[in-house]
């Protein structure tokens, strides 16, 4: 069977934190944009995976096997936008033009101390109640920072998201589960496999 595991919410992003809590300075060439950089790298994975299934109580087992496929975005779904130096804003938004003309909007809390989003953009992950920012293909990014109700900065950045070639996992993992419906929809399992395989690396 195949289980399709999709832009999970893990994020592999690395921060800018140097271990004590306190930000590193950027460069004075630091320009505004995302932490992670203005080229991301969409990659698909796949593997395989053997699930048991015991019903608890019964001891009812079954056993199935998985062909999982998945998605990243490196170096990482989630990044922080990094405004102008110097501006006064409590508030960003980010509107995203896409390649193919369809666009996504997303509204921030900004930390004008820490010259970022006071906590980082989703720029891929697809959940019931996330959207991501961006497309794959060449991504305008406006940005509009507020302090209140009045306008401080405004720009525009743009961010690519290439297509990386896919990687296999090298290993197949054996799993248990005391959910009997595991076995028949694989479940969460095929992240827990990508994340156990370090993403194929």
């Amino acid at each position: 069977m195949a289980a399709t595991w999709r832009k999970h919410a893990i994020s592999k992003w690395s921060n800018l934190d140097d271990g004590d809590g306190s930000l590193l300075v950027m460069s004075a060439e630091a320009r505004v944009g995302f932490s992670g950089g203005d080229v991301f790298q969409a990659v698909d994975l796949e593997g395989e995976i053997s699930l048991t299934c015991q019903e608890p109580g019964t001891g009812r087992t079954e056993y199935s096997q998985f062909r999982c496929t998945g998605e990243i975005l490196e170096p990482g779904e989630f990044s922080w936008f990094m405004g102008p130096r110097g501006v006064a804003a409590d508030q960003v938004e980010l509107s995203a033009i896409h390649e193919d003309g369809s666009s996504r909007t997303k509204s921030e809390k900004y930390d004008e101390v820490a010259g970022r989003t006071s906590s980082t953009v989703n720029l891929w992950v697809w959940t019931l109640l996330q959207r991501p920012l961006l497309e794959m293909g060449r991504n305008t990014v406006n940005y509009r920072l507020t302090k209140g109700t009045r306008e401080t900065s405004s720009g525009k950045f743009e961010v690519r998201v290439e297509r990386a070639p896919t990687r296999t996992c090298r290993f197949r993992r054996s799993y248990f589960s005391s959910n009997m419906q595991d076995c028949q929809t694989g479940g969460g399992w095929c992240g827990q496999y990508f994340g156990d395989e370090s993403y194929c690396n």
